[in-house]
């Protein structure tokens, strides 16, 4: 023990000392010149423990010493990172939930140990900042947009993709695949069966798609559906993808899971990938909330993406 731990052992000795021969806390503090939290601190370890050495200082060991990753824990987070594609604060966070607490470190080690990509290293462009917008509640906006064709490499052909998203929770109401086109029929048949299913918006937003305006000016067939049911058809700016920002950001993430999540022999509904966007990926934007509780606070549920038979 060196002098200063001896100088400061015996300071812990006589400020307590002094505190319980009833002097006040704040002029013995002033008197030897620590803070009344320090006195507070060391009378109540002496009270605590008055046989034992209480002006000693205690392990800084963790109570609580948290064990190896076992096999069992490192195959979960293989899964969630390589199968569906999520960064470390998801599978932390999933977890979690799971009831198998580990710190982002932890998670980050373990990816490194297991020889797993971290995806982090990649040189972001700096993009301008747009004004972010959602609506109050669920069902007061819906985005509907058609994204396509795109060529899907085993299925051997161009897809069209239908996604039909609330703007208030992100969930996916409706998703098609298409092999051909989609009409505007097929448009308002999924409306239609999402109407059905989850009650009327207030409103939709769409972009200015020949699906949805007149290319001959007036009113198109899309708009006089929505007056017919009482619905608010709001066209986006031309030339501005980003007012259909959600949708849009929901094509992109089903596209690009498609290889990890088997999605391209996925049936052309899509309800297997519904089911795990809307009730088990966790979504940043939301605080890690699933869309599907915040859309009808269905509780959170642990689905494995899994292959089924093919589309076409």
């Amino acid at each position: 023990m060196n002098k200063n731990e001896r100088n400061l052992e015996k300071l812990r000795k006589i400020v307590v000392k002094k505190a319980l021969e009833g002097e006040k806390i704040k002029e013995v503090a002033h008197k030897y010149m620590v803070s009344r939290k320090f006195v507070y601190k060391w009378l109540k370890r002496f009270r605590e423990n008055p046989e034992g050495v209480w002006w000693k200082d205690r392990s800084s060991r963790p109570k609580t010493i948290h064990r190896k990753v076992d096999e069992e824990l490192k195959e979960r987070i293989r899964e969630l990172r390589i199968k569906q594609g999520m960064n470390v604060e998801k599978i932390a966070y999933l977890l979690k939930r799971e009831g198998k607490a580990l710190s982002q470190t932890t998670v980050t080690k373990v990816i490194k140990e297991l020889g797993l990509p971290l995806w982090v290293n990649r040189k972001k462009r700096k993009r301008p900042r747009y004004k972010s917008f959602e609506r109050q509640k669920p069902n007061e906006l819906w985005q509907i947009d058609v994204k396509g064709p795109f060529w899907v490499e085993e299925q051997g052909q161009h897809l069209h993709l239908i996604t039909l998203i609330d703007d208030h929770s992100r969930f996916c109401l409706g998703a098609e695949f298409h092999p051909f086109a989609p009409k505007k029929e097929q448009i308002i048949s999924l409306l239609e069966e999402a109407i059905k299913e989850y009650g009327y918006p207030e409103s939709i937003l769409t972009d200015n798609g020949a699906l949805f305006s007149s290319v001959r000016g007036g009113t198109s067939t899309f708009s006089r559906w929505c007056q017919t049911e009482g619905i608010k058809h709001i066209r986006a700016r031309v030339f501005h993808p980003e007012t259909c920002g959600k949708v849009e950001r929901l094509h992109g993430t089903i596209i690009r899971e498609m290889e990890r999540l088997g999605l391209k022999y996925c049936n052309p509904d899509l309800s297997y990938y519904r089911s795990y966007y809307n009730f088990s990926r966790p979504h940043q934007s939301l605080n890690f909330l699933t869309p599907g509780e915040r859309f009808m606070n269905h509780p959170y549920v642990s689905l494995v993406p899994k292959s089924v038979t093919q589309v076409y």
